[in-house]
Order: structure tokens, then sequence, then C-alpha cells
């Protein structure tokens, strides 16, 4: 376990001890009671740059390693026919068969279908109406 005051150093321990705090604990742990020379504003402005200065110094020993996926969603609309929907992404062609008769969900769900083994996205689950949701693979 790491110390953040040694982090940020003997200047900013005053401001560790109002960190994640509210006013009415810093006046309270500080004796800062006198409401008129020492304003809510400034004790306000103090948390909040402690806060800051916090914040930074564990983003700069520690970030998660989250990644970033592009998503988009594709809605099906208008009067299926049969025959087929040629739908290009991301230079990839998928032919999706369409019969008449079929729902616009039917229709998403042949495009899931055959998108099922992309090598550049997923999509979301069979029986998810006429809204595919497409999420890449890639970060």
């Amino acid at each position: 376990m790491f110390d953040i005051i040694s982090l940020l150093g003997d200047m900013y321990k005053i401001f560790i001890k109002t960190m994640y705090t509210n006013i009415t604990r810093v006046r309270t742990l500080s004796g800062f009671d006198d409401t008129t020379n020492i304003t809510d504003e400034n004790i306000k402005s103090k948390i909040i740059i402690a806060s800051g200065m916090v914040d930074s110094a564990i983003g700069y020993v520690y970030s998660l390693p989250i990644d970033y996926r592009y998503q988009n969603t594709l809605t099906f609309s208008g009067t299926p026919s049969t025959g087929s929907l040629v739908i290009a992404i991301n230079g990839v062609n998928y032919t999706v068969p369409v019969a008449t008769g079929e729902s616009l969900a039917q229709v998403a769900d042949n495009f899931r279908i055959t998108c099922a083994n992309s090598a550049h996205f997923y999509v979301d689950d069979l029986g998810c109406g006429a809204s595919v949701l497409i999420v890449s693979k890639s970060t």
C-alpha cells in the first residue's frame, strides 16, 4: 500500500485533511468556525482542490486497463420482401436472407445469425427486436 501523503509531499498535507469531505466536517475538525472571515465558499474551494490533487495522484499511480470498444446500432425498417439484403461493415459484405411475411425483428435475427462468426464485431442476442447492437472486437 502506498502512502498518499508521501506521494503528494508536505506542502499538500493541509489539503489531504479536507479530501472527500464536506464543509461542516472541515469546520468541526479544523476549528474554522468563524463564518464571517472564513466563508463556506473558501472552504469548498479548498475541498475541491484537495480532492482533485488526490484523484490525480491516484490516477498517476494506478490506472485501470479499461478497453473501449466502438459500438453502433443498426435498425431495420420498411417492409421485408423475399430476397436478400447485403450489408457492408468494415469492408465485408454480409448477405442476409429475407422472406416475405417476416417481421423486422426476424430480419434482424437473420442478420445476427449471418454475422455470428464475424471477425470484426459482436452482435446482441437473438430475439432482441429490430434494432441490432454491433460492438467491435478490437479496441
